[in-house]
């Protein structure tokens, strides 16, 4: 489906995406295939892709609240990080990892999120909730100044979740 969608000409909006010298999310400067989640996304870019797929495939698609997200990296227990409360270098594409680009999407499967199969043994895991590269909420936030008042922008903010493989964790 995805490789239907046909973006907008990109542009620098300053609202998450990759500065255009360095590339754009059809032009990233990384090597990527199918399996490799797609970069330099901006919020737009985000919830463009979503209302097409959601035209395209008849269904209702969304981005997850920030609150969605953080329920499903870490568990009714409240967990760290997806896979526990320890950091485990090999469980996620961080800086620590030494890989220094993306990665295909669930070449960490000790990191994968699974904690639901206590309940639904059949069900699948989600991958790279925490390494590899950023990802968009539908949640609004908030950017205050030095006085703790609301700076106001022309293009709304939006948070993001996750950790990108060049993120340093200290444990």
């Amino acid at each position: 489906a995805a490789k239907d969608y046909r973006p907008q000409p990109a542009t620098n909006t300053g609202d998450g995406a990759c500065d255009i010298e360095l590339g754009t999310w059809t032009v990233s400067g990384f090597d990527q295939t199918d399996a490799h989640p797609v970069v330099c996304v901006s919020a737009v870019d985000a919830q463009a892709y979503i209302d097409w797929l959601n035209q395209w495939s008849r269904l209702k698609f969304r981005l997850p609240t920030e609150a969605e997200w953080e329920w499903v990296a870490r568990g009714p227990e409240g967990r760290r990080y997806p896979w526990g409360d320890e950091w485990e270098i090999w469980c996620c594409n961080s800086m620590q990892s030494g890989l220094n680009r993306i990665s295909v999407m669930g070449c960490f499967p000790d990191g994968a999120a699974n904690w639901w199969r206590v309940i639904q043994s059949d069900s699948g895991v989600i991958h790279d909730l925490a390494g590899n590269v950023w990802e968009w909420t539908s949640t609004s936030c908030g950017v205050w100044d030095l006085a703790n008042l609301k700076i106001e922008t022309a293009t709304p903010m939006r948070s993001i979740r996750g950790v990108a493989f060049d993120t340093y964790f200290d444990s």
